[in-house]
């Protein structure tokens, strides 16, 4: 069996074919979320019990594991290897941060009580952030 290299427009296609993955699968679930929520009252009070400094810690944990794997492309592309492989670790270290403050935040519901069953809010809450999760 022999290795092909991919030429630039296979890459670019596969990234594109991605991205629209990415986009039908969250953008599917955030839909179905924003219908469900008009639909139904009293998603405010449920999202009170939520840390908003948790969720600041984890978006900005996201934000920089983009920029660290952005880096990491520029330098692959210029043939830094070594500083790609530091980039990726860096970008992998902040997923697993990531992980961790959500690992925090599911603790704390679980032991107030809030469960997928304890409502609509919290059935989306943790089958959007979970499959958030697993995708980082």
């Amino acid at each position: 069996m022999s290795v092909t290299a991919t030429t630039g427009a296979e890459a670019r296609l596969g990234t594109w074919l991605f991205l629209a993955s990415e986009v039908t699968t969250f953008g599917g679930a955030l839909g179905i979320f924003a219908l469900a929520r008009h639909a139904a009252g009293g998603w405010g009070e449920a999202a009170a019990h939520l840390q908003l400094p948790l969720a600041l810690a984890n978006t900005a944990l996201l934000l920089a594991a983009s920029g660290a794997m952005a880096l990491a492309h520029r330098a692959a592309r210029d043939d830094g290897r070594r500083a790609a492989r530091r980039w990726m670790v860096a970008a992998a270290l902040l997923g697993v941060g990531f992980l961790a403050v959500k690992g925090v935040e599911y603790n704390r519901e679980l032991a107030s009580g809030f469960t997928p069953s304890t409502g609509p809010f919290w059935a989306f809450y943790f089958a959007l952030t979970g499959l958030h999760a697993v995708h980082v």
